[in-house]
């Protein structure tokens, strides 16, 4: 059994110098699809994002509040507080990509809410992640 967990951990999952990381997506193969390198430091920050703090199994601190913004006006005390707050979970939680910009954008119109526009860099591959969170985002 040991033998099976030791592959597991350092042939599946990852190294220190490879991110790696299985996703719920429907392939051929079955229901996850492995990611590696960017695309599995993407999904973590869009977990972490997106998981209110304290709902996650085992983990209280792990996740964001930023529902808690949503109703919020969208000016530089909010701006300043949703910024330190993704910047600080994220480096929390998934250290080994950097953050090369983070801009937050009220929605268009009369919707609640803000979209979070983030650039990421990990072993020279940058990529972004939108993240919308609006008033569906609340379970009613």
């Amino acid at each position: 059994m040991a033998n099976i967990l030791d592959k597991f951990g350092k042939t599946i999952v990852g190294k220190r110098e490879s991110a790696a990381d299985y996703t719920p997506v429907l392939s051929p193969s079955g229901d996850f699809s492995r990611i590696t390198n960017i695309n599995a430091i993407i999904n973590c920050y869009n977990t972490i994002l997106m998981t209110p703090t304290g709902t996650y199994d085992h983990d209280p601190t792990f996740g964001c509040d930023l529902y808690k913004y949503i109703f919020s006006p969208i000016d530089d005390s909010t701006m300043r507080a949703l910024k330190r707050i993704i910047i600080d979970q994220l480096l929390m939680y998934e250290s080994r990509a950097n953050i090369v910009s983070l801009n937050i954008y009220p929605l268009p119109g009369a919707k609640k809410g803000f979209s979070i526009d983030l650039v990421v860099s990990y072993n020279d591959q940058t990529e972004s992640l939108n993240v919308t969170i609006d008033d569906s985002y609340i379970v009613r």
